[in-house]
């Protein structure tokens, strides 16, 4: 076992001094570009080798040549997506040009050519036609959303990333649930699912940029939706068993690129509207909820000048009002005069009596000394999006373009007693700068250098909406508003009443610096890509908690009378803002083997290190064991489990009918599973003695509401495995891809995944379960006598991450694409599916 270790290092040390020697810098997935590849033959069958094949790009006039081998293939490599005519000619052959055809994000497109002997070389046969359905070149399971299909498929909300549940294996739904008390923290985008994988196990990528949230799931926005329709030319998700250009990603890759300029000016202008004119009442909607969405805007595109500079703009707005029916638990009309259910009659204690402002008045059933509150909540959402891009084409091997893309947000509801509008906003900027140099036909080199950043805040006070909430009389503090008030009896689903700013809110600021270089070298049959990349993360977050004060009562007529149960506040200085730093690199090779013009190997090896998570300001505690008594201030926290992240990936892809319309793949890879921020989001906000609550359990009636002397309470530990294993995913699937007719093309496959060693989080790491005892009652699990209630009684609350989680899926997947005359496509999906996720 020694041995079979020590090669495989020996293996990947050698692959990566190989990849350095080439000077090829790279990491994560930035693969936008295709390319076009294929066999020339003559009219005998007999393949021609010194052919001369060009690409020209119908939007922009660019052109690639390269000259066919001793085996008749070509290999036009790293060429941008768009339409191409296509040419191969010899002397002596007549000149056969493809017209038409289309090259999408990633893709390696076949295109073969017979040529006819011919008297003169200018006689030439003109082709048009759409490009095999089929892929024969990869094990790559992937599906691609087109131009065509991202501008005409109507979406509601016109999020592009929608459109990704089309393909097999992909399961998508909203990301930010307010329902769940999730907010901004928790990602402003929807989340997906990938053959299986986790919602947090993608990378998201836009020209070559990775554009992850801080939640490491697709950005969104503070109204959950991705704009971008009418900027967004194509993307494709990669499902398994990807290459190892791709990293940073245990699940699938989202590869979008946007739109650019052509030699032809042209431009959009759009409006969506849709009301609740046709809705439906819900059976506890008082009236019809009103509803108003307006989306519009518009893009542009041309030349600034013919074949060498281009421009495209896009600009989208969302204005939404959204209103949903509340129902939240109040006082009783009888309680609020003292009069309980029970029959006693209470004296509402005078310093109680101002903070039944706070308590809205009931309109709905009653039940007991609580009775319902409805009303129609009604939501405020407005999104700007805004993305520009120029393209440069400086020479004949160079071209250089960049790209912006500017999207802000905000929304307002309000909480569950109307008291005040509670506010999330968003802000994503990115920028990508790319220069691509071809040095020959056979060798050019791709240089990547770009910016993403967010800034949100959620749960955040906008606005009163009753005088209540900013009555400085009632805080709890001198000079400030009122805290909340929570009282056992009353269920209210979010935001405890309370004044203006008691809620604290959410707010991070996530900035990710990238830079990567790719090097593609085309030498015979064999096509090699290498690169390297680095990602440095600044993760800050600032996790609020009772700024204000809360008071907690056990019932209501414990409130009515003025007696609390305990009283806890956040202490100024010791607040949870935490700057979490990390940088990514990763080095790769990945060689697409030629090996017959029918079979093709897909080889390649990954090495993708990370730095250890660190504190800005070495605010970091951990608990070295789970039953230290002191919790220690250390960094690093954890010793590094990535430096032992050499991964391989392989696969085939094989033609057995040697016509391009049959495919039989398979693929297996080894895919890293980072320790990310977002695995200390919350948790490491709030651990001693950086923070700090105080709490006063049982105090005295007469410390209502201003009055209290506060105590720190002993905190939450927190424990991270010190000395955590590689966490990965293994991936492998067997399928075959069939075109049966022109237009008809069906793909079945087996997809399946296992993931070893994965990060779990436990909210409290502290519980002693009860359990059954001899003499015991059936069904009743207790605490015998002497048997400790936590397993480190110094802290009340231990939360912690360890790596042994795992993951195993199974699945059957089926596609079937039909495409008609006109450009009517019709495509269905069904995949059979087992997943098991212990995480």
């Amino acid at each position: 076992m020694v041995k079979v270790q020590k090669a495989w290092f020996l293996i990947a040390v050698l692959v990566a001094v190989v990849s350095v020697f080439m000077n090829a810098p790279e990491s994560v997935a930035q693969t936008v570009a295709g390319r076009i590849i294929g066999t020339i033959r003559d009219s005998q069958g007999a393949v021609i080798p010194g052919a001369t094949v060009s690409a020209k790009s119908l939007e922009t006039g660019a052109e690639r040549t390269t000259v066919s081998d001793d085996s008749g293939g070509f290999n036009i490599t790293s060429v941008p997506a768009g339409s191409y005519e296509v040419t191969a000619s010899l002397a002596g052959f007549q000149k056969e040009v493809r017209s038409g055809v289309t090259l999408t994000v990633g893709a390696a497109l076949r295109v073969d050519f017979t040529l006819k002997v011919g008297a003169l070389q200018q006689e030439e046969v003109v082709v048009t036609g759409e490009a095999p359905q089929v892929d024969t070149t990869t094990s790559t399971m992937s599906g691609l959303v087109s131009e065509t299909t991202i501008r005409e498929l109507p979406l509601n909300g016109r999020d592009w990333l929608q459109l990704g549940a089309l393909q097999s294996g992909v399961l998508i739904g909203l990301s930010k649930n307010p329902d769940l008390g999730e907010n901004v923290t928790h990602g402003g985008g929807m989340f997906m699912s990938i053959s299986g994988g986790r919602p947090t196990s993608n990378v998201f990528m836009v020209d070559g940029l990775v554009i992850n949230d801080h939640a490491n799931k697709s950005p969104g926005s503070a109204l959950g939706v991705n704009l971008g329709v009418d900027a967004i030319r194509e993307f494709s998700i990669l499902t398994s068993t990807y290459s190892a250009e791709f990293g940073r990603s245990s699940g699938g890759v989202i590869n979008a690129i946007t739109k650019g300029g052509t030699n032809a000016i042209h431009g959009t202008g759009f409006y969506f509207g849709r009301n609740s004119a046709l809705d439906a009442r819900n059976f506890f909607d008082q009236g019809l909820p009103p509803f108003r969405r307006h989306q519009f805007g518009g893009a542009v595109g041309g030349p600034i000048k013919t074949d060498k500079l281009f421009f495209f703009g896009n600009y989208e707005g969302l204005r939404q009002f959204l209103s949903e029916s509340l129902s939240s638990y109040t006082l009783s009309p009888n309680a609020r005069n003292g009069i309980l259910a029970s029959g006693a009659t209470v004296r509402i204690d005078p310093k109680v009596a101002p903070y039944l402002a706070l308590f809205p008045v009931a309109n709905g059933r009653i039940n007991g000394d609580s009775a319902k509150y409805v009303f129609g909540a009604g939501q405020l959402g407005i999104e700007n999006y805004a993305v520009g891009r120029m393209d440069f084409l400086s020479s004949a091997s160079t071209t250089i373009y960049g790209t912006y893309v500017f999207d802000t947000s905000h929304s307002t509801t309000p909480d569950a007693y109307n008291n005040r509008m509670i506010g999330d906003r968003g802000r994503h900027q990115r920028f990508t700068l790319s220069m691509q140099h071809v040095f020959s036909p056979a060798l050019l080199n791709t240089i990547n250098v770009g910016l993403s950043r967010a800034v949100g805040t959620g749960n955040i006070d906008a606005q009163a909406n009753r005088p209540a909430v900013t009555d400085k009389s009632l805080g709890f503090f001198p000079g400030q508003n009122a805290g909340s008030l929570s009282i056992a009896e009353l269920q209210v689903p979010t935001n405890t009443p309370g004044g203006l700013g008691s809620t604290g809110g959410d707010s991070l600021w996530y900035t990710s610096p990238q830079f990567n270089d790719n090097l593609t070298w085309v030498k015979g049959r064999h096509n090699i890509r290498t690169g390297f990349s680095v990602e440095a993360i600044r993760d800050n977050i600032d996790v609020g908690h009772n700024p204000l004060g809360d008071w907690s009562f056990n019932s209501i007529q414990d409130f009515l009378t003025g007696v609390p149960s305990l009283f806890g506040s956040a202490v100024p200085g010791k607040g949870a803002y935490r700057g979490v730093r990390e940088k990514i690199f990763g080095l790769y090779v990945q060689d697409d083997l030629r090996v017959r013009s029918n079979l093709t190997l897909n080889l390649g090896v990954r090495y993708e290190p990370a730095t250890v998570m660190s504190e800005a300001n070495g605010l970091t505690t951990n608990l070295r064991n789970l039953t230290d008594a002191q919790i220690t201030s250390r960094q690093p926290m954890y010793q590094n489990p990535t430096l032992r992240n050499f991964i391989p990936r392989v696969g085939l892809a094989w033609d057995p009918t040697g016509t391009g319309k049959m495919s039989v793949r398979a693929g297996f890879g080894m895919f890293n599973v980072l320790p990310l921020p977002n695995l200390l989001s919350g948790n490491l906000n709030h651990t001693v003695p950086f923070y700090l609550n105080a709490t006063v359990p049982k105090p005295a009636p007469s410390a209502f509401p201003n009055q209290v002397q506060l105590s720190f309470d002993q905190g939450s530990g927190y424990y991270m495995q010190g000395d955590p294993p590689q966490a990965y995913k293994l991936q492998w699937n067997l399928n075959v891809e069939r075109q049966i007719t022109r237009g008809l093309s069906i793909s079945a496959g087996y997809v399946g995944s296992r993931g070893v060693h994965l990060p779990l989080r436990y909210g409290d790491l502290n519980l002693v379960p009860p359990f059954l005892v001899k003499n015991a009652p059936d069904g009743h699990l207790l605490f015998p006598t002497g048997t400790p209630q936590r397993v480190n009684p110094n802290f009340p609350l231990i939360p912690a991450t360890l790596w042994n989680g795992y993951s195993v899926y199974h699945s059957a997947q089926l596609n079937v694409t039909q495409r008609f005359t006109h450009g009517f496509t019709f495509q269905g999906v069904y995949v059979w599916s087992k997943n098991i996720d212990v995480g």
